[in-house]
């Protein structure tokens, strides 16, 4: 199961371009396309895409957007590999759950 792309939300759009960019060329990553609201990075096609935290609209005012984390999607060959995904890390989920109370008692 290969990794597709990730995204991050950023406070600054412009820094993180420049630093993700500069850390990411030695891979062969360049700009793929970008905006005042996305970068996409990409050594074949874009997998790594920077989010700014707050969007501004035609006026410059700028409004949060809420907060989201990190996305990472993988790609995959059937629904069978999603489901095995899926359970495989629902699993492992409910297993830390259980030690994790199993240490604080």
């Amino acid at each position: 199961m290969p990794l597709h792309h990730v995204a991050l939300r950023v406070s600054d759009l412009d820094r993180s371009r420049t630093f993700y960019l500069a850390t990411l060329k030695p891979l062969g990553y360049k700009v793929f396309m970008e905006s005042d609201k996305f970068v996409g990075l990409s050594v074949y096609s874009p997998d790594f895409w920077l989010y700014p935290t707050k969007v501004s609209d035609k006026a410059g005012s700028a409004e949060p957007v809420k907060p989201q984390g990190i996305h990472v999607a993988f790609g995959v060959s059937s629904q069978a590999k999603v489901k095995q995904f899926y359970e495989a890390a629902l699993y492992i989920y409910i297993s830390s759950i259980v030690w994790y109370g199993e240490m604080n008692r």
